[in-house]
């Protein structure tokens, strides 16, 4: 595996202010969600298996759900 001999790995499947934003959740337990970052963090939480914080996104997600955003969310 590159893991083993090489200084820099590269993650796919997420931008690093997500992934910045994870690690301070991992070392932290807290985190600010947003409309601006919930949608990145599901995504990666799906990505990494990070059920806790999944859970927490998709509240904020259904805490802002209204019939003018419904059908967005829905994609």
């Amino acid at each position: 595996m590159d893991e083993a001999t090489s200084d820099l790995i590269e993650i796919k499947g997420t931008d690093s202010e997500t992934m910045e934003t994870i690690i301070k959740y991992m070392y932290s337990a807290k985190i600010e969600l947003n409309t601006t970052n919930v949608q990145n963090l599901v995504q990666a939480c799906d990505l990494f298996q990070f059920e806790g914080l999944k859970f927490a996104c998709e509240k904020f997600l259904f805490d802002q759900m209204e019939t003018g955003n419904c059908i967005g969310f829905h994609r």
